[in-house]
């Protein structure tokens, strides 16, 4: 009997362990703490540029309400986490896959709602629907 208890404690601690290295990993990929449910993406958007270029080079730093606005209809981003039932709508063809965590992505403009993770970061969290492509660069 006494085996069996420490056999069952060390088993514990082994599923402890393998679910603290699992979130570790998981905090390293996603430090947002968002995670979408149903058939949502969590979207890092690019950064919008400050300077406006003028003819002959010239640039001009962009009005601080103009930059909101540029920020707010971003239309490219990084995936960050994938709920599992995202694009499980739809069979893909052989030789394509469904988008991934760390692809770029180009997303309806103002889709989705934005929140700000734990991490500070504004993110956009929209349906797998509003992504139309992802893309290298």
């Amino acid at each position: 009997p006494k085996g069996s208890k420490n056999g069952k404690s060390m088993t514990l601690h082994k599923e402890l362990m393998a679910s603290m290295l699992r979130q570790t990993k998981a905090d390293l990929i996603n430090p947002s703490g968002i995670w979408p449910t149903e058939f949502n993406v969590l979207v890092r958007p690019d950064d919008v540029e400050e300077t406006i270029s003028a003819p002959g080079g010239t640039k001009f730093i962009m009005p601080i309400d103009m930059q909101a606005k540029e920020k707010q209809a971003a239309q490219s981003g990084t995936i960050i986490a994938v709920s599992p039932l995202a694009f499980t709508y739809e069979r893909w063809p052989e030789g394509t896959s469904p988008p991934r965590v760390g692809q770029k992505a180009i997303f309806a403009k103002y889709s989705g709602m934005r929140r700000k993770g734990k991490d500070g970061v504004e993110y956009i969290i929209c349906k797998d629907k509003d992504l139309a492509a992802t893309f290298e660069e």
